[in-house]
């Protein structure tokens, strides 16, 4: 890992679900499991003064004041406090880490684990991904990592990745990958860029208030600026917490999100269609072709490109 390496972590805790246990698990285990590996510092985005609050006593308590650099009170959207940020902090972090307030890391070693890998590879990457455990547990588990885009068996989630050998009903083995992949786009959830790529995808577009589609667009883009986008299976977390006290479950503006989707990109995503297939391979090229005509389990090793 180069010795420069350094990670600002941003963490928006805003809306109906805001939990301050969920948020004091979240911290401690981005810290603790850094275990001072990798030089972080944190960015918040809150709702309110008490919020605000909130996070400097607990970083008191922790006594780690000097890895908060901003709390921001939220007045504008997800989109546009994370552009803010971006634009502000670019050139005094190596790495952005975007983080839910809601998880909690399982892999010791996480983040040097993860920009060890990255910096081996002799060519730019662009969204970084880890796995998502908080939903193994359900009769019928759901695959959370990373977005299904154009695989052939997207139509059978949650029959799909990790998840393709689970029988309703029943349970069953989770079938990870052996090493790093590529993926289509990440979830929200938890996210790695360097500054450098974000640089080159640009800015997140600020088509609602919440993080509806984000996600997909950047992947999108990543892979539109020829930045593969990868998933690491071997770092884990748990999201969400605590999901039975959640008073909002479900997905905010998903109507006005989806259509300005398909503005930018001229195709919709409920998943994608043929049509949608035959269109994308039409007007962006070999964007996507990697992935169309296999299955989602059909894993793509980053070594092998």
């Amino acid at each position: 890992m180069s010795a420069d390496s350094s990670c600002l972590i941003l963490i928006h805790s805003c809306g109906p679900n805001v939990d301050y246990l969920n948020l004091r698990d979240t911290v401690e285990s981005l810290v603790l499991l850094n275990a001072n590996e990798v030089p972080i510092q944190f960015v918040f985005v809150v709702d309110d003064s008490s919020h605000k609050e909130f996070i400097e006593i607990l970083f008191k308590e922790l006594k780690l004041t000097n890895l908060v650099l901003e709390i921001l009170l939220n007045n504008l959207s997800w989109a546009s406090n994370s552009n803010y940020v971006i634009n502000k902090y670019m050139d005094q972090t190596e790495y952005f880490l975007f983080s839910h307030d809601d998880l909690k890391i399982e892999t010791p070693s996480y983040l040097s684990t993860a920009i060890n890998f990255v910096q081996k590879i002799n060519y730019p990457i662009g969204w970084i991904t880890f796995t998502s455990t908080g939903y193994y547990s359900l009769k019928n588990p759901v695959s959370n990592s990373v977005r299904s885009g154009f695989f052939q068996d997207r139509f059978n989630f949650p029959n799909i990745f990790e998840c393709s050998t689970f029988k309703k009903g029943e349970t069953g083995n989770i079938l990870l990958p052996t090493a790093p992949i590529f993926c289509h786009a990440p979830y929200s959830h938890l996210n790695l860029i360097s500054s450098k790529s974000l640089e080159i995808i640009g800015e997140f577009p600020d088509w609602t208030e919440y993080t509806i589609l984000l996600d997909e667009d950047q992947g999108l883009r990543a892979l539109e600026k020829d930045l593969p986008n990868i998933w690491i299976p071997s770092i884990r977390y748990i999201h969400p917490l605590r999901a039975p006290n959640r008073k909002f479950n479900g997905l905010r503006y998903e109507s006005e999100a989806h259509v300005s989707f398909k503005q930018r990109w001229g195709m919709s995503d409920k998943p994608y269609s043929e049509h949608d297939i035959e269109y994308s391979l039409a007007t962006y090229g070999d964007l996507f072709n990697w992935s169309v005509g296999k299955n989602s389990y059909d894993w793509t090793y980053v070594e092998n490109k």
